[in-house]
């Protein structure tokens, strides 16, 4: 219900970290909507002319000791998610649940409530329960990036853009994201894509696809 209040009635961008998103200028336009939505860790990308300088919402796997595996700029620490200055993060992430473990043995639980105790002036949620709902739905192990997605068609929006979402067909990741590793979670990603698409088609919502978006989404039957 509060996630229902703050988005109800707003124009949502929600932006993601593919690199087709690079010359295209799209700052000041992500910029204009009321809530602007990064996922992952964008927080190391500090590039306003194309992908926007706001961030009101993060979408956060709350994964503990991605320093590990990524490297220090990929931790989802404190002082990284603070480069990006949100107001509240939302997780997605299935496993964010007391008592459950995700497939790696990480407590995504646990370092959500580390984070949300220790970064009182951020607002935080979880929604993971739904993203369950979407993976059984579809048969797959989604991304983050469609769970976030597939949230925001289920709330009353004035209207909700979609940038730099290209699940991996035409490129990974921005530069500076820190990561080129591209995982499958072991499902192909069509299958998710196949479901947002399908999502989208069935929402009532006005949606802007950016060009990088619609043209995924076209090529999947």
């Amino acid at each position: 219900k509060e996630l229902e209040e703050y988005f109800k009635g707003k124009s949502v961008a929600i932006i993601a970290p593919s690199p087709d998103l690079i010359d295209q200028n799209k700052g000041t336009e992500i910029d204009q909507y009321d809530i602007v939505c990064k996922v992952g860790e964008m927080f190391t990308i500090n590039d306003p002319i194309n992908y926007g300088q706001k961030c009101d919402v993060l979408f956060l796997g709350c994964f503990p000791n991605m320093e590990k595996q990524y490297g220090d700029n990929k931790s989802h620490n404190i002082e990284n998610i603070n480069k990006i200055k949100p107001t509240r993060i939302i997780c997605p992430i299935k496993p964010c649940m007391p008592g459950i473990l995700d497939v790696h043995k990480k407590d995504i639980w646990g370092h959500y409530n580390y984070l949300k105790k220790n970064m009182s002036h951020i607002k935080f949620n979880n929604i993971g329960l739904l993203s369950c709902d979407f993976d059984n739905t579809y048969k797959t192990r989604a991304t983050l990036g469609s769970f976030a997605i597939n949230f925001l068609l289920k709330q009353d929006l004035k209207k909700l853009g979609i940038y730099g979402f290209t699940w991996y067909k035409t490129s990974g990741y921005h530069p500076t994201y820190g990561q080129s590793k591209i995982g499958s979670h072991g499902f192909p990603h069509d299958i998710e894509i196949k479901g947002i698409k399908k999502e989208i088609s069935n929402s009532n919502l006005e949606i802007l696809l950016n060009d990088e978006v619609k043209n995924i989404l076209n090529v999947i039957n």
